[in-house]
């Protein structure tokens, strides 16, 4: 190749080259460099509060309730009650624990959970009368529910030709309902669950009564309620008002009227009687009857007038 040509071409690739250093510094210059771009940053995830984990876990045993998978819901529940000190997760828990108990027909367990907690409720722990309450609450429930569930069946609860599972069933159900009719007899003899008692004792009858075993015993349960009532007014086991929340002490006082009796009375009062009382007792008085008295003579009266007075 000649000399010239050389040449040529090294500076034409040499403008070329220029041109294309010229046009990427326009390039940049009109174009400043962006910050590098980051990945977006997703929001830290906050952990579960134990609270979250209790309520993950009640949903849970509520669910194998619902399946109908009561060991798996016993077994969950136990596990809460024993670990959570919480009033609030413990109030549901006992609950759906008795329920748990009730339908699974293991009476045993529920009368035992039945009785523990009325042996609570006798001492100072908080909220224990209404747990209690809640409690014995839910096997009233349970014993309706059995018998709806008969009569949806078309069966009867007083059928003696039911198989001999069903006859055992309702008897433990009546036995259990009883229980809770004599505990709720004895915390009426105390005035400040009075109220308390006769309501969870007339829904306890009421109950008992519809898994009556035949007319009489169902008019026997009836009857119950009356007469307990009758009992605690006779031994002055008076409801507590719902105004003052005070109960009268004095033993002259009768149940269901204010008005007192015996000594009770005010001053003037007494001294009215009293006077009225004298009065009748002076009118009712007989005297001897007043003879008249005899003349008396003078001395100067003369003996033709002694004689007259003697005849």
């Amino acid at each position: 190749m000649p000399l010239n040509v050389r040449r040529f071409c090294t500076s034409v690739l040499l403008v070329l080259a220029g041109l294309i250093l010229i046009t990427q510094a326009q390039t940049v210059a009109q174009n400043p460099q962006s910050p590098p771009q980051t990945a977006p940053q997703t929001p830290p995830q906050t952990m579960p509060t134990s609270g979250d984990i209790m309520r993950g876990r009640i949903s849970k045993a509520k669910a194998f309730i619902a399946v109908r998978n009561y060991n798996a819901a016993i077994y969950e529940l136990e596990n809460i009650r024993k670990e959570s000190a919480d009033v609030s997760v413990q109030g549901v828990v006992n609950v759906l624990l008795m329920n748990s108990y009730l339908e699974q027909g293991d009476y045993k367990r529920a009368q035992d959970l039945l009785t523990g907690f009325y042996t609570q409720q006798k001492t100072t722990k908080p909220n224990a009368s209404a747990t209690y309450m809640a409690v014995a609450g839910q096997i009233i429930k349970g014993a309706r529910s059995r018998v709806e569930r008969y009569r949806a069946l078309g069966l009867s609860v007083s059928d003696r030709a039911l198989p001999l599972e069903a006859l055992n069933d309702l008897e433990k159900m009546r036995e259990t309902l009883e229980i809770v009719v004599t505990e709720s007899k004895e915390m009426g003899q105390t005035k400040a669950n009075s109220a308390d008692a006769m309501m969870l004792l007339e829904e306890a009858s009421n109950s008992r009564s519809m898994l009556a075993r035949d007319d009489y015993d169902a008019r026997h349960w009836k009857d119950e309620v009356a007469d307990t009532r009758e009992q605690m007014a006779s031994s002055h086991s008076i409801v507590l008002s719902a105004i003052n929340g005070e109960t009268p002490t004095d033993p002259n006082l009768i149940a269901g009227n204010s008005k007192p009796v015996g000594n009770t009375l005010s001053p003037p009062l007494i001294q009215r009687q009293t006077r009225t009382a004298t009065a009748r007792s002076i009118q009712s008085t007989k005297l001897p009857p007043i003879r008249p008295l005899l003349r008396m003579t003078s001395p100067r009266m003369s003996r033709r007038q002694c004689r007259s007075q003697k005849r």
